[in-house]
């Protein structure tokens, strides 16, 4: 679990850091599509200290022959959430509800993930 902390801080902190470089890439500076880019690369990264634990728990349920719970995960993080705040949230913040729809997803999905991972400890025997 510590290394899957490490690397999500460390993937975290690289995309924050070099977010407006990486646009660069592909973007002019100073042009409308690098100036949404770089917000978004000033959001979008969050989404990677959740994504991890996230992965692991759905991972860990496969594992423990739990399909539905890992289903579950997968299915809100990578479509059921997302559609949701897809829909809703650039009504109410525009652009950036574009780019916060992914964060919160993941966000959302870590916490049921920990309340999954809590409410089957004695039945799968980890601490």
């Amino acid at each position: 679990m510590q290394f899957i902390v490490f690397v999500s801080v460390t993937v975290f902190a690289v995309a924050f850091i070099f977010g407006s470089p990486l646009v660069r890439v592909f973007a002019e500076k100073g042009t409308p599509v690098y100036e949404i880019a770089r917000n978004g690369f000033l959001i979008f990264p969050f989404s990677f200290l959740f994504c991890g634990l996230n992965i692991f728990t759905s991972a860990t349920f496969t594992a423990l022959s739990n399909g539905k719970l890992s289903a579950i995960l997968s299915f809100l993080r990578t479509f059921g959430l997302i559609t949701v705040l897809l829909l809703t949230l650039p009504n109410l913040l525009g652009v950036t509800g574009v780019w916060l729809a992914v964060p919160i997803a993941e966000l959302i999905t870590m916490i049921l993930a920990l309340v999954f991972l809590h409410q089957n400890r004695e039945k799968y025997h980890y601490a």
